[in-house]
């Protein structure tokens, strides 16, 4: 159990040309539509918020571009709806609507773009949707497919449930049957799901510290699943309670361990085949104390943040070209306490 699990028990549970810049816009739109959920597609950058769930403080919370610019202590915009009982999972579909999953009351809430407009006028809206099921145990992390379904990571059942674009246009259901349910024995308190262009799935599996994947093939229909890929840890603990992922521009998964406290990068030829690969890239930093969160922005760069004191750093791209000890640019403190997913989403 890791340690952070048993310190939130004492709490609540004990994101040129003007042909060639019109080009490079319409590219950017066809991306974000193939990936069924409001992405930072890569290409020219632009605004962005960073979304983060703060579970200790029950409540979602919103940096504004303007936040995020230089270091100190924003005040973020608040959305701590009566619902958010521990979130950890942070998604926008294609209409820029809010997903939320929650670990305490393992529920999975909307919010529409007009309630998240208006945070700072009503910061605890009745969520648009409210979805439980009998099935569900302790929700993590969630991510869209290129179809706009929803898939959420169950902890506390070592699953991965998928509710359907139609299911969650339909609204509330007290006890919702999953369209899609995966279990297998590689999962063991699994957290975050990442899904890479080709839409195979990606798990991070935290008490065995592995991260796997189930081959697009393979998520057709429920079943317990034997992954196509088990990446495990090597003697310098490659991995060691792996925490959120992401996919960089090259087809590189970056991911944070949160017990030995660095950020790896492994290459796009290093996830091909099982195995306990060395990184290409690992970052370590003076700053981290439990990196869990991790988040790439529309410049390419990386953002971190601390589960234990909550803190959040941005790398620049150009600091992930190799290991080593990196100075964050940009640190954020007091925003959060006990970090958990992000994602660069809307500004509203």
């Amino acid at each position: 159990m890791r340690t952070f699990r048993m310190f939130k028990s004492n709490f609540t549970k004990s994101a040129g040309s003007s042909l060639r810049s019109i080009a490079a816009i319409a590219m950017i739109a066809m991306l974000a539509v193939a990936s069924g959920a409001w992405s930072p597609a890569w290409g020219k950058p632009a605004a962005a918020s960073l979304w983060a769930g703060d579970t200790n403080n029950d409540k979602v919370v919103e940096l504004t571009p303007s936040n995020l610019g230089s270091s100190g202590s924003p005040a973020p915009v608040i959305l701590d709806s009566a619902g958010l009982g521990e979130p950890e999972g942070v998604a926008f579909d294609l209409s820029k609507n809010l997903w939320v999953s929650t670990f305490e009351n393992h529920l999975v809430l909307e919010f529409t773009p007009a309630q998240l407009n208006d945070l700072g006028t009503v910061s605890n809206p009745t969520p648009a949707a409210t979805i439980n099921s009998t099935s569900f145990v302790e929700l993590d992390g969630d991510t869209f497919d290129k179809d706009g379904n929803l898939w959420i990571v169950d902890y506390g059942a070592n699953g991965v449930d998928e509710l359907s674009k139609t299911q969650l246009n339909a609204g509330s259901n007290a006890d919702i049957t999953p369209a899609i349910t995966i279990t297998s024995s590689s999962l063991d308190d699994p957290n975050f799901d990442v899904f890479d262009k080709s839409g195979n799935l990606w798990v991070s599996s935290e008490d065995n510290s592995e991260i796997v994947e189930f081959a697009a093939e393979q998520l057709g229909s429920s079943g317990a699943l034997t992954p196509k890929v088990v990446l495990s840890s090597n003697s310098a603990n490659s991995l060691d309670e792996p925490g959120e992922m992401a996919f960089d521009s090259k087809g590189n998964l970056w991911v944070t361990n949160f017990d030995i406290g660095t950020v790896v990068m492994f290459a796009k030829k290093q996830l091909r085949a099982s195995g306990s690969p060395t990184p290409k890239v690992t970052l370590s930093s003076s700053v981290f104390d439990g990196p869990w969160g991790l988040a790439f922005d529309r410049g390419h760069n990386l953002w971190v943040s601390n589960y234990n004191n909550g803190t959040i750093f941005k790398f620049r791209s150009k600091q992930l070209k190799k290991s080593g000890a990196l100075t964050p640019p940009v640190i954020l403190q007091g925003v959060l306490s006990g970090s958990y997913g992000m994602i660069f989403g809307p500004v509203f």
